[in-house]
């Protein structure tokens, strides 16, 4: 819808320009309806524009050069100056952004920062701080890695680990719900010995690791044998998990981002072996499925209520995450019975006869689509932020003039707030304060507030 909208956009400016020789009159009115009916649906505009550049800056966006991508940006922008709720627009584009950042998907480092500073100059330094502080934040954990590393070797017993980790200010990015799972020993080591150093350096900050957003690499070894199929317990593993941090005064929240290199060198394959290797890959997974994969060095076939209790992934990730190591296009496991579906009581053995092309072989988790539950959740957290700004200007404007009127202070409030906003809610904002003792009403006259000190 939005690049039709754009299509749109530049087919009317052609005709202005033209057919009124870009006459002022026309342009006005020309800006007048596109603000009108744009949001005519509020916050859905936004929603998808937000959506709009992500596809557009996310890598594999191979439509564009350099050049052109800074037109669609700058195309996009005049859409995005008609939006009345630019707050539901930055809560979309944090979030498209952060996976972006976080999983390496931006297309062109350059190009978000030509973003970034297209809405800063249009919605001011407020608005692009957060986001700002994302890309702050990425730069600021390459010089924690230099340290990090030097630490490492430094170690008595460094092993052949190599680790990146990205140190993630809280307020700056989304939230993530945590899972617990059940990983592997080594990668429970791997923790600690990054807690230790952390910690050692940033004392009071508490580290919680958000295994949702992490992923593997995982070297593999299929050979023809099915007794020995399997990936082997001595192999390459990527994990990268996210750690919540709390410290009081002035650093405020934190949250940590790892990704984990473990290099476990093969010191036991047998000579024979190697002749009749089907193929060594390696697959670039999600952490959950990296747990699922590792259960099979320790046995042929495990039931869906097996994997489950090992890895203690919850019930539907789980599924999502068997689905696609069983039922996509890279079917290292074999799923018994056969069917797209995941069901309890399902068998699962490893794929020994797997065959690729490729090497390095990615194998995507199933992707639960966007609900409608998840963005009504989005704006949910947007009406909150709302609401709190419109307290904040309430308290403001009373401290301020101690005495108003009900018409006066909702006139003040309309020009002080960015956003669209009903006068009954803020006669809900309004009670809310009085209830609290922020202001009161005049006993005489009830469209009377009064500021309380």
């Amino acid at each position: 819808m939005v690049q039709d909208l754009l299509d749109f956009k530049d087919r009317v400016d052609h005709v202005i320009e033209v057919c009124f020789q870009r006459n002022e009159k026309f342009i006005n009115l020309m800006k007048e309806s596109f603000e009108t009916f744009i949001n005519k649906r509020p916050n859905k505009p936004a929603e998808l524009i937000a959506k709009h550049v992500d596809s557009k800056l996310r890598a594999g966006n191979k439509e564009a050069t350099d050049e052109e991508l800074e037109r669609i940006l700058d195309k996009i922008m005049i859409i995005f100056r008609f939006i009345h709720g630019k707050d539901v627009f930055e809560a979309f584009y944090k979030k498209d952004l952060a996976k972006r950042l976080l999983v390496g998907k931006s297309a062109s480092v350059d190009a978000e920062k030509s973003m970034l500073s297209k809405l800063k100059h249009e919605c001011g330094a407020a608005f692009t701080s957060k986001l700002e502080g994302m890309f702050k934040d990425m730069e600021l954990s390459k010089d924690i890695m230099i340290h990090f590393k030097q630490y490492m070797q430094n170690q008595s017993d460094p092993g052949s680990i190599d680790l990146t980790v990205n140190i993630l200010t809280m307020g700056y990015w989304p939230t993530y719900t945590p899972m617990e799972v059940h990983l592997t020993p080594e990668m429970i080591k791997l923790q600690e010995v990054f807690k230790t150093f952390y910690l050692g350096k940033h004392s009071g900050r508490k580290l919680q690791w958000q295994t949702t957003l992490g992923h593997a690499v995982l070297k593999a070894e299929f050979k023809e044998r099915p007794e020995v199929a399997g990936v082997m317990r001595n192999t390459c593993v990527v994990v990268m998990v996210t750690a919540q941090a709390s410290c009081p005064g002035l650093l405020g929240a934190y949250v940590c981002k790892l990704t984990c290199h473990l290099w476990w060198v093969n010191l036991h394959t047998p000579d024979w072996l190697v002749g009749i290797v089907k193929g060594k890959k390696e697959f670039q997974v999600s952490l959950f499925q990296t747990l699922v994969l590792l259960m099979f060095n320790e046995g042929d076939g495990f039931s869906f209520e097996d994997i489950k209790m090992a890895t203690g992934i919850e019930d539907s990730e789980l599924r999502r995450t068997l689905q696609s190591l069983a039922c996509g296009k890279a079917r290292v496991l074999i799923k018994s019975p056969k069917g797209k579906e995941v069901e309890d009581g399902d068998k699962f053995i490893f794929n020994g006869d797997f065959k690729h092309k490729l090497f390095r072989i990615k194998i995507n988790q199933i992707q639960m689509k966007e609900t409608v539950e998840e963005q009504v959740s989005t704006t949910e957290r947007v009406f909150q932020d709302r609401q709190y700004q419109i307290d904040a200007a309430i308290v403001r404007i009373m401290k301020m003039r101690k005495t108003l009127g009900h018409n006066l202070l909702v006139s003040e409030l309309y020009n002080q707030l960015k956003f669209p906003v009903k006068p009954g809610d803020l006669k809900k904002r309004i009670e809310s304060l009085i209830d609290r003792d922020y202001m009161e009403r005049d006993k005489d006259n009830p469209n009377q507030y009064h500021y309380v000190a």
